[in-house]
């Protein structure tokens, strides 16, 4: 997928959802295998590293839920392209996973990512949000909106989060998606 195009995708900060909505928009004219990839922690939020918001390379956030373009060109590895990190873009998925979560104490283990990898194409038609997670109780944004209209009619995000829920796409714990979508992945 032409990196040029990627970087010509719309990108708000904190509206990551829509960001790779955008992407998958540009991917579904694409000759690519294109997903997007929701992730949460095992039990809620999860762990990261190397993040645009973090202060330092090494300090770890914690994301309620992140989300990613996961895409591949034909006879070609996976490859990620995330706005939010300070990885080189586009890189392999096994350096995105290796450089993006942490390995974590076994009493932290609740924020072990989950994958929710779905099809680019699936996720333009699906995905709806009316940024209501954005909001507090007041109605008052927790950070400033992007500038364009949002996405959809409703809001389904909360479906997308919940690894518990078989709404759309695959879901995949940290070891699954390492040997799916890894270097040596045919």
């Amino acid at each position: 997928m032409n990196t040029t195009l990627l970087k010509k995708c719309r990108y708000w900060p904190f509206y990551c959802e829509e960001n790779v909505w955008s992407l998958c928009q540009a991917a579904c004219g694409q000759p690519v295998d294109a997903r997007a990839v929701v992730v949460t922690g095992q039990d809620g939020p999860v762990a990261f590293l190397r993040q645009r918001a973090l202060p330092a390379e090494e300090c770890i956030l914690t994301w309620d839920y992140h989300v990613f373009l996961l895409f591949r060109e034909p006879h070609r590895s996976w490859k990620v392209f995330d706005p939010d990190t300070i990885l080189p873009q586009p890189c392999s998925a096994d350096v995105y996973a290796l450089g993006s979560f942490p390995d974590l104490d076994p009493t932290a283990s609740g924020y072990r990512p989950r994958f929710r990898c779905v099809e680019a194409s699936l996720y333009v038609k699906t995905f709806c949000s009316d940024r209501r997670h954005m909001r507090d109780a007041s109605g008052q944004y927790f950070q400033t909106p992007p500038p364009w209209p949002t996405v959809g009619h409703g809001h389904n995000l909360d479906r997308l989060i919940d690894m518990s829920d078989p709404f759309v796409g695959e879901i995949l714990d940290d070891k699954e998606f390492r040997l799916q979508f890894g270097e040596n992945t045919p």
